[in-house]
């Protein structure tokens, strides 16, 4: 029984670091490091994307990828980052999978 648990876990450690290079690898091909910073400290041009879990549950910062415009109509916050920055965010065309698996990582990674 032992050995199971052992074994579960060791598959679950396995699968999180998975996900965290492919987390990391879909931002830099997305070149988000260009606006956002390689650290995601943030630039003149975008925010910073640390701290995102106090702001942001997974399936809503997947959906902000995939059409920003839609999501931060008529959230005050996101519309006063689009007036502090001029760096327009564009949609990210991945597969759905794909903005789930980023924004999961920047979740994780940035807090």
């Amino acid at each position: 029984m032992k050995l199971a648990l052992v074994v579960a876990a060791a598959l679950a450690a396995g699968a999180a670091s998975a996900q965290q290079a492919t987390g990391e690898a879909l931002f830099k091909k997305a070149n988000c490091q260009v606006c956002h910073g390689a650290e995601r400290k943030g630039s003149t041009l975008a925010p910073p994307l640390l701290g995102l879990s106090k702001r942001w549950e997974a399936d809503r910062l997947a959906a902000y990828l995939a059409d920003p415009y839609k999501v931060s109509r008529g959230d005050a916050r996101l519309e006063e980052l689009e007036k502090r920055f001029p760096a327009v965010m564009p949609p990210y065309g991945a597969p759905d999978a794909d903005r789930k698996v980023l924004a999961a990582w920047l979740l994780e990674a940035g807090k």
